[in-house]
């Protein structure tokens, strides 16, 4: 019985492991992102980000096969894209849309993975799942990030129509990156997974390496944040 739990444990030990990793990297991609692009490539920056983040939630599913994955990795995400609020004092609503997106892209393929049996790992109903997903959590996204913290380009597409307008300009563009970063990312979780678990008979550089990992993203994230409020 206690072979059991202790693997029981361990298992759990990994998977927390695992949602630190992917979070982390999610979170320093967007900071990345956001940093290195400018204002004017706000469409093409959140379609890029989409894609990386499909990737990132296909590599969740991929190696794990559990779907609450994808919500724990986007609240670790979306906490990173935070981290000016403690750090700096600024008003939660200043990435407020940017939490609401991450949030939206779990949420709706969390969803979809379920519908469309994701399990199967079928590349052609994955592609499909991470289009799906990716075109309502737009569709939401519309409409939320309207009421929640809207910016000017948002509001230029608050007219009639506008909800048709803004998925012709940006949801299209981000469910066809996240259709073809998911099957990317799936395919890919195992493998990397299975290459971080290997080195459980290595305490020491198992935990050491996660550790560093996890540290070196949020330094970054950190350290990102603090660069543009200078520039700011």
């Amino acid at each position: 019985m206690s072979t059991k739990n202790d693997a029981a444990h361990r298992k759990m030990r990994d998977i927390l492991l695992w949602i630190l990793i992917l979070g982390s990297l999610w979170g320093l991609s967007e900071a990345i992102g956001g940093s290195a692009m400018r204002a004017e490539m706000l469409s093409v920056k959140a379609t890029v980000l989409t894609g990386i983040g499909f990737g990132i939630m296909g590599i969740a599913l991929g190696s794990v096969k559990k779907p609450w994955l994808l919500i724990a990795i986007a609240l670790i995400a979306a906490a990173s894209t935070q981290i000016a609020v403690p750090l700096l004092g600024y008003s939660i609503l200043c990435r407020a849309n940017s939490s609401l997106a991450l949030m939206l892209h779990a949420t709706c393929l969390y969803g979809a993975f379920a519908l469309f049996n994701g399990k199967s790992g079928n590349a052609a109903i994955l592609s499909l799942t991470g289009f799906s997903a990716a075109m309502l959590s737009s569709g939401i996204f519309f409409f939320a990030g309207m009421r929640l913290a809207p910016c000017a380009y948002l509001l230029s597409f608050n007219h009639s129509g506008g909800m048709l307008s803004f998925l012709a300009a940006e949801g299209i563009a981000w469910a066809l990156f996240a259709g073809i970063a998911l099957p990317i990312g799936y395919r890919l979780g195992a493998p990397l997974q299975n290459g971080i678990v290997q080195l459980r008979s290595r305490p020491a550089l198992y935990y050491g390496a996660s550790s560093a990992i996890i540290i070196f993203c949020w330094i970054g994230i950190t350290l990102i944040a603090i660069s543009k409020s200078k520039i700011s």
